[in-house]
């Protein structure tokens, strides 16, 4: 049976339209770190072939996978959810996995309330009351046993064993360009050991780690994990700027990233000033902004070349006025007391006790 939560049709459609592929590295640079830790190319070409665009038995699985959590039936092209013990036409997104096959998945789940006029929301900009037509409910599912089980169906032996270390390989660097692009590049290039360590926290929060063991047996059958991370350990700085290059020509590259500006703003406003209300002033706004809308702020007017000058606070406080990502950054960890890699390992520890808190 499904728990659900209230949630507004105009909501949840803003979720389901959002909901999107994030192109990650290039084949070319998924081939080449095959290439380097002894995989064969015909070999990561079928995997990265697979967790990029699955096949339909992944879809097949997938579905199963769903029902057998219980509270989804797929039937006739439709799907079933059970609403306290009764079995209603609902909605779940996603029904295919189009990209990332291994990766864990977010699961929206809806069906029609049975009488929207008992049920309202209050729309904070409009002042109105409005109807409920759908309730909603999301669940976390997994993907690496999916995997798995079409690598197993593919390859044997020694093939079998290319196959998991290929698909180990394509998440982690898939993950390291999510870091990058957290982060951004000057963090990144100075401190290339932490994205990499960085990237495998993200591996094992979907599970990728598992792809070690035997399903059947739970035994530990090799060390693929962890010869992967050594070796992107031991070549970090060139594969940070492999994948760092590949970015800059998608135009998603930024030498400063707003997870980090985020940190260095909250830091500042805490540890030197201490105010109830952690927001930023801009001279060219009426309003303060709060700290992530004024991290966006930030690194779009820096990235235009324009001067950026801000108050924390308080409009009252003194100014910081930048004019180049480097001199922002520069002064920011100067009035902290801290330097760049401290502040990144700041940044990850907060990181990966949020996650803690979600599971």
């Amino acid at each position: 049976m499904v728990g659900f939560y209230f949630l507004s049709k105009a909501f949840f459609g803003k979720i389901l339209i959002n909901v999107g592929v994030v192109k990650l590295p290039s084949d070319k640079v998924h081939r080449r770190w095959a290439a380097k830790l002894g995989i064969p190319l015909h070999i990561a070409e079928i995997v990265d072939k697979i967790i990029d665009y699955p096949p339909e038995e992944a879809n097949e699985k997938w579905r199963k996978k769903l029902e057998s959590e219980g509270g989804i039936r797929f039937s006739n092209g439709g799907v079933l959810v059970n609403v306290s013990g009764t079995w209603v036409w609902g909605e779940v997104s996603p029904e295919r996995i189009s990209h990332d096959l291994g990766e864990k998945k977010k699961v929206k789940i809806r069906v029609p309330t049975r009488d929207p006029l008992l049920a309202f929301r209050h729309d904070p900009l409009t002042g109105e009351f409005k109807p409920i037509r759908y309730l909603g409910s999301e669940r976390v599912v997994y993907t690496y046993d999916i995997l798995l089980d079409i690598l197993r169906s593919r390859f044997s032996g020694k093939d079998y064993e290319y196959a998991v270390k290929a698909a180990i390989l394509h998440h982690f660097l898939d993950k390291i360009a999510v870091s990058l692009k957290q982060y951004g590049v000057i963090i990144a290039q100075q401190h290339p050991d932490k994205i990499i360590h960085d990237a495998l926290n993200r591996l094992k929060e979907h599970r990728i780690d598992w792809m070690d063991y035997d399903l059947q047996g739970g035994a530990m059958v090799s060390r693929k994990m962890e010869d992967i991370y050594k070796f992107l350990l031991m070549n970090a700085r060139e594969v940070i700027n492999d994948v760092a290059e590949w970015l800059q020509k998608e135009r998603k590259s930024r030498l400063i990233g707003e997870a980090l500006v985020r940190r260095l703003l909250q830091e500042l406003i805490e540890k030197r000033y201490n105010f109830f209300r952690k927001v930023v002033y801009f001279p060219d706004r009426a309003r303060p902004l709060n700290v992530p809308a004024a991290a966006k702020k930030i690194i779009a007017d820096l990235e235009k070349g324009k001067i950026v000058m801000f108050s924390l606070g308080s409009s009252v406080t003194r100014p910081y006025v930048s004019q180049t990502i480097e001199e922002f950054v520069s002064s920011l960890c100067n009035e902290i007391g801290k330097d760049l890699g401290t502040i990144l390992d700041d940044i990850i520890k907060k990181r990966l006790q949020e996650k803690e808190r979600e599971n």
